[in-house]
């Protein structure tokens, strides 16, 4: 919703009153963006799953980091 507001605020209103709405989304593309990314960036079904396997990534990757629980 913050990038559909800003999107909207950005846009130039004689566009907007000619009925020109190109360079302003309708909420429902940046939904539909939303959702692809989501797809695209999802690892696994289970959510839990998911969680571990990133938590995993994350603490494999961060070498300068202290130890961290949990």
């Amino acid at each position: 919703m913050a990038v559909f507001h800003e999107r909207l605020q950005a846009a130039d209103e004689k566009l907007l009153k000619a009925g020109n709405f190109t360079r302003c989304e309708s909420i429902e593309r940046i939904k539909k963006a939303a959702v692809d990314y989501r797809t695209e960036c999802h690892v696994d079904e289970d959510v839990y799953r998911e969680c571990r396997i990133l938590s995993y990534a994350y603490r494999s990757d961060d070498v300068t980091s202290g130890t961290v629980e949990g």
